[in-house]
């Protein structure tokens, strides 16, 4: 279904704690929907940087590192814990590593994010911050997906055939199902 538009986010720019939109706002939104994934805060974050892309020479100078933690431990763009957000993940005992590295991508505002939740279990995800705010999700676990910040998306992982089930429980439910892909 998709989000109504909002004058703040869609128009005058996004209601965030800086410096940057595309370097702080749209990685804590890369960062939240990893904190979706893990169903809470995870044990362990390991964000890569390309090399050649932007984030790899500013992310500590940007707040792409605030950013992203901020939203894996549930923080939103707006919120000013942001500004000490990484002292707050080594106070939760979560382990926080930044590497820059080599790898493809298609955009130059590109992170790849490694998490292990509390129970072993592990999710990768690439997220790209394309501006102001905005965010794509490319890919999680290995699978091809394109999440961006204007749809509420539902994710079904782990069980081959869940796809009939869940579209079961949206039916008589007020939601519009425009697109569903399932991969084996």
């Amino acid at each position: 279904m998709k989000q109504p538009t909002s004058i703040f986010n869609d128009v005058v720019g996004p209601i965030m704690t800086g410096p940057s939109s595309s370097h702080t706002a749209g990685p804590c939104r890369i960062g939240l929907i990893g904190y979706q994934l893990c169903l809470g805060i995870p044990k362990t974050i390991r964000i890569s940087f390309d090399k050649s892309g932007s984030f790899a020479s500013s992310y500590n100078l940007q707040g792409t590192d605030r950013g992203l933690v901020g939203g894996l431990l549930g923080v939103y763009p707006e919120d000013n814990r942001l500004h000490d957000i990484l002292k707050e993940a080594k106070n939760k005992d979560v382990n926080v590593s930044f590497h820059i590295t080599e790898f493809e991508t298609d955009h130059p505002n590109t992170a790849k994010i490694s998490l292990l939740t509390h129970n072993g279990e592990q999710i990768k995800l690439i997220g790209q911050s394309t501006g102001e705010g905005i965010f794509k999700i490319v890919d999680i676990n290995g699978f091809s997906v394109q999440i961006m910040r204007d749809y509420y998306e539902l994710i079904a992982m782990r069980k081959i055939g869940c796809e009939i089930k869940v579209l079961q429980l949206l039916q008589g439910v007020d939601i519009q199902v425009n697109y569903t892909s399932v991969v084996k």
